[in-house]
This record gives C-alpha cells, structure tokens and sequence, in this order.
C-alpha cells in the first residue's frame, strides 16, 4: 500500500506533535534554580554547544532548526544567565563561537537529571521489547540516509 505525500506528510506532523508534547511534559518539571521552567530548546543548545565544544551562532540555528534571528534571542538569554559566553575563534578571529561556561555545565547536568528523572514515568507500562524496539526506531531516525 503506497502513502499519498500529503498523507505522509500528516504522518510526520503527527510524530513530531506527538513528540514535542512527550518532550515538553517530561520538561515540564525541569525548572531547576532558574525559574518556572526551561524550556526545551534552550536546553537543546546547552546541550549542543557543549557536545560540539563551541559552535557558532549559525551553526547552532542549524543543528536547533531556526532562524538565526531567533538564536541571538536564545543566546542573548543564556548569555545574561552567565549560562553561554561568546568568544573569538583562534584559529579565525572573524568567527565568535559559544561555550559553555563552568555554571552552565553545571547547570545543564542538573537539567539533564531532572529530565530523565521527568522522563521515566513516560515509559510506564512500556515492556522492554516495546522500549527497544522504539530505541531502534530513534537510531533509525537519528541516522542520516
């Protein structure tokens, strides 16, 4: 049986509907120091910038899936928080690039806790297979064709 694109194309929107809504309920307890809550893309970041040891502000839009425009108001935001700092590459002056500061290190850890900790009740009722088997779909999904 072969799927109309607009048919797939509701598929997909409905994954990732599905997704964020999973996401933003095991982020929902996250709040940590920093408020009444952080949301999900900022930690996102934190997590990038740290993994990628410095990435620039359009790189970062790249991997989050926004517009630059929309960065700057993200790191302008971690920045304040003393979350992020940026600086000049070495190796090219031209390029800033961002970095996690020891606080933000911190602080993304003690998120990164409170998330998983959120998460587990998400997978309640889960078998093992059905939890491997969705582990698998994930690695599928997060591997490039």
């Amino acid at each position: 049986m072969t799927v109309s694109a607009n048919d797939r194309e509701a598929q997909v929107e409905e994954t990732l509907s599905l997704m964020r809504g999973a996401f933003g309920r095991a982020m929902a307890g996250t709040g940590g120091t920093r408020g009444e809550g952080f949301p999900i893309l900022q930690h996102f970041a934190l997590h990038f910038i740290m993994h990628d040891r410095g990435v620039t502000q359009t790189e970062l839009a790249n991997l989050l899936g926004v517009s630059p425009g929309y960065v700057t108001t993200l790191v302008d935001r971690l920045e304040a928080e003393h979350l992020v700092k940026r600086t000049r590459d070495r190796k090219d002056r031209r390029r800033v690039l961002l970095r996690v500061t020891l606080l933000g290190h911190h602080f993304h850890h003690q998120l990164h806790r409170q998330f998983n900790a959120a998460a587990i009740p998400l997978f309640d009722g889960w078998t093992e297979g059905e939890i491997t088997t969705f582990q698998n779909l994930l690695r599928k999904l997060a591997t490039p064709p």
